[in-house]
């Protein structure tokens, strides 16, 4: 696939669902954290499970977060075997730029996932939930693979699947390309 894409030095790719897809029931996962928030005495709205871990990162509140964020990794980790997008690693193969990863997964999980199916060698950096202060859609991640790699953001190219990959993209002056422009086959 050709495409003004190539005016990017570097391409960034989100995990989940982009570039690979880990295995877990997020519901349950959900579930787990308003128990946890409940029993700690924090309010818990139906907001979902950043929202919830946000909410947590309050002064006094850090027990709670380190309870939080050790049952969501727990989660990713143990759903680190799902399949990868053949199609994106084809393309990425092809396309000879370096490759990072921008994820709201634990970094573990990403490294577990990453040597899995062999792509650690083909990852230069990775930015997880636990290196940044705020999680995409907010830019601090994409601005710290920029400064890796030594680029102005507006020469990386960010690869994702949700509206919140393209609002961080667009926050940090990066380009976007939706997944499903390349393709998605899930093996």
């Amino acid at each position: 696939m050709e495409s003004a894409s190539k005016t990017h030095e570097v391409v960034v790719v989100d995990l989940d669902n982009t570039l690979c897809q880990l295995q877990v029931d997020w519901g349950e996962v959900k579930a787990g954290l308003e128990r946890l928030a409940q029993a700690a005495g924090a309010d818990v709205e139906d907001e979902g499970i950043w929202p919830l871990m946000e909410a947590a990162q309050q002064p006094g509140r850090e027990p709670l977060l380190a309870d939080m964020e050790r049952l969501v990794t727990e989660a990713e980790l143990a759903g680190a075997h799902g399949p990868r997008n053949q199609a994106l690693v084809d393309w990425l193969d092809g396309d000879g730029r370096p490759v990072s990863v921008l994820s709201l997964n634990s970094q573990a999980a990403v490294k577990r996932v990453l040597s899995r199916h062999g792509l650690d060698e083909r990852v230069s950096h990775i930015v997880a939930r636990d290196d940044v202060r705020r999680v995409k859609p907010d830019p601090e991640g994409m601005l710290i693979l920029a400064e890796r790699h030594g680029v102005e953001p507006a020469d990386i190219l960010f690869i994702g699947d949700k509206d919140g990959d393209e609002e961080c993209a667009k926050n940090a002056g990066a380009g976007f390309m939706h997944v499903e422009e390349i393709g998605v086959d899930w093996r």
